[in-house]
């Protein structure tokens, strides 16, 4: 895992990075791939939005105790706002939800 001085978080800079690094190695007649675990949500992701797309996924192994997987945890969803509270406001005048 990454970590992104708090400045420069939710920028999308890695997707650009891999986007460039894509454009690079096609540039020189090379084909990029993208190996991430089913679990991986947002490896996976990434990987769609660089424009990947699934092939096939793979089984992973492993010895001694084996961890389920992982399962996310839904977030309540909170209304956006601005540097000083306020709703943030679409061009029509209706507040993003």
């Amino acid at each position: 895992m990454a970590l992104a001085a708090p400045g420069t978080r939710r920028h999308h800079l890695a997707l650009v990075c891999v986007t460039a690094l894509c454009r690079d190695m096609a540039a020189r007649g090379r084909t990029a791939s993208w190996t991430c675990s089913r679990d991986d949500r947002a490896g996976r992701l990434r990987a769609w939005s660089a424009g990947f797309r699934l092939t096939r996924e793979y089984v992973h192994y492993a010895t001694g105790r084996v961890r389920p997987p992982a399962r996310p945890v839904a977030k309540p969803a909170r209304p956006r706002t601005g540097p000083a509270g306020f709703p943030v406001r679409r061009r029509g005048g209706g507040a993003v939800q």
